[in-house]
């Protein structure tokens, strides 16, 4: 099927779409409507994801399903899935149904509250999808935005701490692998990560502050993209965020915290370190 991939990753979002056209207010029926229309989207990404998995060749090699075209700023609109991000894209479409089903007893804002899992839902599949380093960092930022709504707005006693401190974290985090992609682009001339896994990164030493790097720039690459990742998986001892967004977060935010978000950094972390 053309553009699968595509069509898994904005379902969610064009049913959030959806929802905060044609749904308004607090009433029984709004709210009924705005966890059918979730579970029905989650349900319909999860049924693609599955054909996407019984259509995927184990045994070819490279990205299969890519979409490759020209987006803005001379950038790359690129999608592809391989051995390594197959599996959690189909882990993130199966855990999300079910996510909306132990929403079902939400009753404040719901609406919103949907639309945020449907976001949220669309940004780690696009980031999991991604083949454009930019394309992944967007999209693997955005994913933080509801997340931190669904801790800040429905967690339990102090959720805005929490929310904060999460925030602040994901922003130390970003600040690392931002850095990371401007010098791979810079050195590499491309941010197609196809093409930079076959480019040869500087190893030869270099001195930073004094001390002696041995690997040079390879190594302080995969140390700002380590950190970055260890932050938001997260590792220890930077983890300590993690445990307060996730006491505080709710059922639902709490499930999507610990399998798909923290699967999402394990993804990136494989992926673009190694």
């Amino acid at each position: 099927m053309d553009n699968i991939l595509s069509i898994i990753t904005f379902t969610p979002a064009l049913a959030g779409l959806i929802l905060a056209a044609f749904l308004r207010g607090e009433d029984e029926m709004a709210q009924r409507n705005a966890r059918w229309v979730a579970l029905f989207a989650t349900s319909l990404t999860l049924l693609m994801s599955l054909i996407l998995l019984v259509g995927f060749d184990t045994d070819l090699p490279g990205f299969q399903f890519v979409e490759d075209r020209a987006w803005m700023f001379g950038l790359q609109y690129k999608l592809g899935i391989d051995g390594l991000n197959v599996m959690f894209v189909g882990l993130t479409a199966f855990i999300m149904p079910l996510v909306i089903a132990t929403s079902w007893d939400v009753t404040h804002r719901v609406i919103e509250y949907m639309i945020s899992l449907l976001l949220l839902e669309t940004f780690v599949l696009g980031a999991l999808v991604s083949l454009d380093l930019v394309l992944f960092f967007l999209f693997l930022e955005a994913a933080m935005v509801p997340l931190f709504l669904l801790i800040g707005i429905w967690g339990g006693p102090g959720r805005e701490t929490a929310s904060f401190g999460a925030l602040v974290a994901s922003a130390l985090g970003a600040v690392l692998l931002l850095g990371a992609t401007i010098v791979m682009f810079t050195e590499a001339g491309t941010t197609d990560i196809d093409r930079l896994m076959d480019h040869q990164f500087g190893a030869e030493d270099v001195s930073v502050l004094g001390l002696n790097v041995p690997g040079g720039l390879q190594t302080l690459l995969c140390l700002a993209v380590i950190t970055g990742f260890a932050i938001k998986l997260p590792i220890w001892p930077l983890h300590s965020w993690h445990a307060t967004a996730q006491a505080r977060a709710p059922v639902a935010a709490a499930v999507v915290l610990s399998a798909i978000v923290t699967a999402l950094a394990a993804y990136g972390l494989l992926r673009l370190a190694l």
